[in-house]
C-alpha cells in the first residue's frame, strides 16, 4: 500500500511539475504594424485573449500547443519600439519576430520573394558632408545606441543582426517557399516610403539594403538591449523599380494554408504569406 501511495504521490509529482513547466513556458511575440500584417495570424490562435496596453494591441493564445504573442505595433519605428519594450514588460518573450511588408530596394526582388533579415539598420542614421553642390555618394551611415547589458554602458553600431539560431529557423522552415526569392540580407528601417527610383538604386548600391520598411531595425535595437532574441523578415509587396504596387485587401484566412500558387494567381496578398510563415517559424523556434 506504502509502495502504491508512493508511486502515485510521485506521479502526481511530476505530472505538476511538467504543468508548471508549460503554465511558465515563455511565448514567442510575433509583430506587425498594421491589421492587413497580423489579422491573419491572429485568426489563427487558439483560446486568444485581448489585451490593449497604452493604446498598443497584445493578443495571446497558442498555435499547434505553442504560446504565441502577436502585437500590433502601429506603423514606424517610434511606434514599434514602445509596442516592442511594453511586450518585453508584459509578456517575457523567449524570442521576438517582427515581420510584414516591405518595398524592394533591390532590382532583383519582385513582389512575394521574401527577405530574411540577416542584418537591419536604420536608414535615417546617415550623415552628408557639408558641401554644396550635394554629392550623394559622400553620405554615410552612423550608429544607433543600445544598452549592452553585460558592460553596463551604451554601444553604437549601425547593423543590427538577427540572432543565429531564429536565422537558422527561417531558413529551415523558408527552403521550400514556392511563390518567389528566398534571400538573406539587410533590412532598411526609415521613418519614410521613398518611392525615387535614383534613390532607392543609391541605398542599395551604397548600404547593401535589400528593402526598406518602418519598423525592424527599431525593434532589433530594442531586443539587443533587452537580450532578447530577434528576427526580422519581410516579403515584397511592391517595387518601386519595377512599377510594383501594394495590395492591401487581406485574403481568407481558411483557405490560407493550402493551394498558395492558386491563390496568388487569384490576387493573394502578401501580407497574409509572410503571417503564415511567421506562425512556422515561431512553431519550429519553440521546440
Amino acid at each position: 500500500m506504502e509502495k502504491i501511495f508512493l508511486l502515485i504521490t510521485t506521479i502526481i509529482f511530476f505530472a505538476c511539475q511538467h504543468s508548471t513547466t508549460q503554465a511558465a513556458a515563455r511565448p514567442i511575440m510575433i509583430q506587425g504594424a498594421m491589421g492587413v500584417e497580423t489579422e491573419e495570424m491572429i485568426a489563427a490562435l487558439e483560446n486568444p485573449h485581448e489585451k490593449i496596453i497604452h493604446g498598443r494591441r497584445f493578443v495571446s493564445g497558442t498555435y499547434k500547443n505553442v504560446p504565441v504573442v502577436i502585437s500590433v505595433t502601429a506603423i514606424g519605428p517610434v511606434n514599434a519600439t514602445v509596442a516592442t519594450v511594453l511586450g518585453i514588460e508584459n509578456f517575457k518573450p523567449a524570442a521576438i519576430i517582427n515581420q510584414g511588408t516591405a518595398g524592394a530596394h533591390d532590382p532583383a526582388l519582385h513582389q512575394f520573394d521574401m527577405v530574411i533579415g540577416e542584418k537591419s539598420f536604420h536608414l535615417d542614421a546617415r550623415v552628408t558632408e557639408k558641401e554644396y553642390p550635394a554629392i550623394f555618394s559622400h553620405t554615410k551611415l552612423v550608429g544607433t545606441y543600445f544598452c549592452d547589458s553585460a558592460k553596463k554602458t551604451f554601444e553604437s553600431t549601425i547593423d543590427y543582426p538577427a540572432d543565429e539560431k531564429l536565422l537558422a529557423v527561417a531558413r529551415e522552415v523558408l527552403k521550400d517557399y514556392k511563390l518567389g526569392k528566398v534571400v538573406e540580407g539587410k533590412i532598411a528601417t526609415g521613418q519614410g516610403w521613398n518611392r525615387q527610383a535614383e534613390l532607392i538604386n543609391f541605398f542599395h548600391e551604397k548600404f547593401g539594403s535589400n528593402c526598406e520598411e518602418m519598423e525592424t531595425a527599431a525593434v532589433a535595437q530594442v531586443c539587443k538591449s533587452f537580450d532578447v532574441p530577434f528576427l526580422g523578415f519581410r516579403v515584397i509587396s511592391n517595387s518601386e523599380l519595377h512599377d510594383e504596387t501594394f495590395d492591401s485587401n487581406a485574403p481568407e484566412f481558411e483557405n490560407f494554408f493550402s493551394g498558395e500558387e492558386q491563390q496568388k494567381n487569384s490576387g493573394i496578398n502578401t501580407s497574409g504569406i509572410c503571417q503564415k510563415y511567421a506562425l512556422e517559424i515561431a512553431v519550429k523556434a519553440f521546440q
